[in-house]
């Protein structure tokens, strides 16, 4: 599972963009004196969503209302979820993260109505519990199944996580395993608003299942490490829609559309996440450059004359984790760059014969981009010991991306994942 970004503190004159998703903070003392002038950005950018598809959601990137006053929910792109513990009894969380990192669906226990008669998974009585690790920290919680809507699309039986869960016994804060830490300095726990940026993760990645930490917890409070059964696990919702869900089969994997920004960035920007590649006219692959993935979601990524064999795409990465050579950073670890400058990337497929793609990155110092801006495409942050390219939220602005599911198939069998698909305009 790759890592997800997610905090973004604004100052009350520069922005000060503080990384959580890939590790944060700078080795690279150098630094250099903020801009005269600030870039221009606007209000807003929107795709169309006034005639969503059912097997379409609206994608917003905005301030999560429980975190204002707290931090700028920068680059979080958010959508709604419907979650069921009967046919009559269903409950609609917002503000949840799409992550196309990870895979799995994570809703904070705050966001449901209080007592929400979720079933919980359970092993020989016990109840399981799950520690999911990111590169910046950890997230613990029940695991549960339960009916999921995303518009009319449709998963039943799904395993989920009740992220930060105390209602089930034996898995509670006070008793999260030792054994259970994230990646990142001081392995926080981020089971909680603040931690995800949001209610929630979608996680709809290249695979199905998350292959994580799980634990079967008695009602005292004893945890022990399980393995448990892929089919048991927290995983991606698409697999489990059905053949023939609304007349299609959209379960192979996800598209995102996404508005370009101006480079000052926008205050909100709406796209569209749609289910399924090439099943049906409004998820065409017509126009889409293929990336073949290898089996960790990797690609490679070549820039200023490196290659990066463990990189990947993600939009639950509010920023570029991009590795750069003489570009100084500030004190968060930002890079900053004399002045807006474009980097040029080869993505090249880890897998089968597949031919490179040609983009670009662009990064800017962030003292430019007004403090209003919530969506940016220019900003990139440095992580000690990178040995990876996490392409983040600011490459999916401007582009369409697709996600084909590993051992699924598209466009009749010509394509099969894992695979990245991208075009340059939405």
């Amino acid at each position: 599972m790759n890592a997800y970004g997610r905090i973004v503190a604004l100052g009350v004159l520069t922005m000060s963009l503080v990384s959580c998703g890939g590790g944060g903070g700078g080795n690279n003392t150098a630094s250099s004196p903020p801009p005269a002038t600030t870039l221009s950005g606007t209000t807003s950018v929107t795709l169309s969503t006034s005639s969503l598809a059912t097997n379409q959601l609206a994608v917003t990137v905005e301030q999560e209302p429980g975190l204002s006053g707290t931090y700028a929910t920068v680059n979080l792109p958010y959508v709604s979820v419907t979650i069921c513990a009967s046919a009559t009894n269903c409950t609609t969380v917002n503000h949840v993260v799409v992550d196309t990192g990870s895979y799995g669906l994570r809703i904070l226990q705050s966001a449901l109505p209080a007592g929400f008669p979720l079933t919980p998974e359970t092993v020989n009585t016990n109840n399981v519990a799950e520690c999911v690790s990111f590169l910046d920290g950890f997230m613990w919680g029940s695991v549960v199944t339960a009916t999921v809507q995303l518009n009319g699309e449709m998963a039943s039986s799904l395993p989920v996580q009740i992220v930060g869960d105390t209602a089930v016994p034996g898995i509670s804060g006070s008793s999260i395993p030792s054994t259970c830490t994230g990646t990142g300095a001081g392995s926080p726990d981020e089971s909680n608003l603040a931690g995800i940026g949001g209610n929630g993760i979608l996680g709809v990645g290249l695979f199905t299942s998350d292959n994580q930490q799980y634990y079967t917890c008695t009602t005292n409070g004893s945890c022990t490490l399980y393995t448990l059964p892929s089919n048991q696990q927290v995983s991606n919702p698409v697999p489990y829609f059905p053949t023939g869900n609304n007349g299609f089969t959209d379960n192979n994997g996800v598209i995102l559309q996404m508005p370009a920004v101006p480079n000052g960035g926008a205050g909100t920007a709406t796209g569209v996440l749609t289910f399924g590649v090439g099943t049906q006219a409004d998820n065409s692959t017509s126009g889409l450059q293929w990336l073949a993935a290898d089996g960790y979601g990797n690609i490679t990524v070549t820039l200023q004359s490196t290659t990066y064999s463990s990189s990947f795409i993600d939009s639950g990465s509010n920023f570029y984790y991009v590795p750069l050579i003489n570009v100084p950073t500030d004190s968060n670890g930002n890079y900053t760059p004399a002045q807006l400058t474009t980097y040029p990337l080869s993505l090249t497929p880890n897998s089968g014969t597949g031919s490179a793609v040609s983009q670009s990155m662009l990064v800017v110092n962030p003292a430019l981009i007004p403090s209003a801006s919530l969506a940016i495409d220019d900003v990139d942050i440095d992580v000690p010991n990178n040995t990876g390219a996490d392409i983040g939220m600011p490459f999916f602005y401007g582009k369409t991306m697709a996600f084909l599911i590993n051992g699924a198939s598209a466009n009749s069998g010509a394509l099969t994942g894992p695979q990245y698909g991208l075009s340059t305009t939405p």
